[in-house]
């Protein structure tokens, strides 16, 4: 019996452990999370009022990574990356989020990453914009266009929601705002 697990041992040792890799019909983008959402945050203290207290909880800014892995085989070529939202309290002009990170032409080597850092910087309270009595969050969506066969367009929801501290509000839900499918890709959501 020893001699048949030690043989079985030398098999293993000389035919290797590795698991199989998938089968691939081409690139793919395989992102680390599949929703960017913040959360409740708070203001934070105005820097000129010496009287203003900490608060208890996370504030804005925030910052959030995304790592976005490369899979099977050839590299995956990023060719646009970009947030689109409604602004800040639906104010087209009131940025809430920003990116850094691969910008168009970037190359991320088979099985090797990248990174994008998405911030939350809203700088004043969410509003009720749908008169249910609770502040609506900001949305967006991170897209992503690149060559991979699964999604060349990645689209990923990101959200959050500046509140008061102490104010007792229901969970957001972080959606996708676009109708997209798995292998589809959308053409001029970057544009400006």
């Amino acid at each position: 019996m020893k001699r048949i697990a030690a043989l079985c041992l030398l098999c293993l040792a000389a035919h290797g452990c590795k698991e199989q890799a998938p089968e691939c019909d081409g690139v793919t983008i395989d992102p680390s999370v599949p929703i960017l959402a913040f959360g409740d945050l708070l203001l934070p203290p105005d820097p000129d009022d010496d009287s203003a207290a900490t608060p208890n909880g996370p504030t804005v800014p925030a910052q959030k990574t995304i790592f976005l892995r490369a899979q099977c085989g050839d590299a995956l070529e990023i060719e646009r990356v970009c947030i689109v939202h409604e602004g800040h309290n639906g104010d087209p002009e009131v940025t809430a989020f920003e990116f850094e990170g691969p910008g168009a032409t970037t190359v991320i080597p088979g099985a090797e990453e990248a990174a994008i850092r998405v911030t939350y910087d809203a700088r004043s309270l969410n509003g009720d914009l749908d008169d249910d009595g609770i502040p609506d969050p900001d949305i967006g969506t991170l897209i992503i266009q690149s060559n991979a066969v699964n999604a060349p367009t990645l689209a990923i929801p990101v959200c959050g929601r500046v509140v008061n501290e102490g104010a007792a509000i229901a969970p957001q839900r972080c959606v996708l705002g676009l109708d997209i499918e798995p292998g589809e890709r959308l053409e001029g959501l970057c544009d400006p």
